[in-house]
């Protein structure tokens, strides 16, 4: 029970990463804020949950939504220990010829501008409580190249960044702000960048996992629960001296060239070199 006591509001908290989060909060005894557009997965859940959940209706894009959300997490629970800013999208990226202005707003409002928008509001909460950890989702793209498209990478380096610059100003409060990065999670995510619908994208997930498990050093796809997990401890005490940093959870993805690969690369040479 790690959260015992604590309160989180979890955004794009009906699917994927903010789902597991959601789920693990919970059984840690957190009370959690659902945010986000799906309502019916939205009270589907909560009714599943029980009396630690509470749903609402979230556009990230949108300012004076997220705004309500943490006054609601706050109405609903009495305080707000945590924020998890794990809302995202990917429709629209590609190539470097699929950069327009409409898909640039998009996907900056989503996963940069609705981060900023989080911590400035739980940072106003957690101000007057004395304290809080706000958790900013970021991905592995933001430290490498040839991870995802550009603008999704741009804007995750942003967030990383970002997460940086504003834990310098609110660790004087006792308000840590942290990212945790993914690698290749079973998500829906990579459905929908190829365009697939919400629905679709999330029935076929559980297909990529051997493909997947191809970018980990660990032989494994990576799960949703792995980033849940990551995001327990940074919510939690044990994490208490810890700010402005950026927690990989990739299996390894980001170590470079696999070990036996290596070892095969310097017998190719020692051959060459003995010939």
């Amino acid at each position: 029970m790690k959260l015992k006591g604590k309160v989180a509001l979890i955004t794009g908290g009906t699917s994927g990463i903010g789902e597991a989060s959601v789920r693990r909060f919970i059984s840690e005894g957190a009370g959690v804020m659902i945010a986000a557009r799906r309502t019916d997965k939205g009270e589907a859940l909560v009714s599943e949950l029980g009396a630690n959940a509470a749903f609402i209706q979230t556009d990230v894009r949108s300012e004076e939504q997220i705004e309500r959300a943490v006054q609601a997490a706050v109405s609903r629970f009495g305080r707000l220990d945590c924020v998890f800013n794990n809302a995202g999208e990917v429709q629209g990226d590609g190539p470097l010829d699929y950069i327009n202005p409409q898909m640039f707003q998009m996907l900056s409002e989503t996963l940069l501008a609705s981060v900023m928008y989080g911590t400035k509001h739980a940072a106003r909460v957690m101000r007057a409580q004395g304290g809080g950890s706000i958790i900013n989702n970021a991905s592995i793209a933001a430290s490498l190249a040839g991870y995802a498209f550009h603008v999704y990478s741009a804007m995750k380096a942003g967030v990383v960044h970002f997460t940086r610059s504003v834990a310098a100003e609110l660790a004087p409060q006792q308000i840590r702000i942290n990212c945790v990065s993914p690698g290749a999670i079973v998500t829906s995510i990579f459905g929908r960048a190829l365009g697939q619908s919400v629905e679709a994208a999330m029935e076929k997930e559980g297909r990529l996992r051997p493909l997947l498990a191809q970018a980990s050093h660990m032989n494994r796809a990576g799960e949703a629960d792995d980033i849940a997990g990551a995001a327990v401890w940074l919510a939690s005490d044990d994490s208490s001296f810890v700010t402005g940093q950026n927690l990989i959870v990739d299996g390894g993805a980001t170590l470079g060239r696999r070990f036996e690969d290596t070892i095969s690369r310097f017998g190719e040479m020692k051959h060459v070199l003995d010939s």
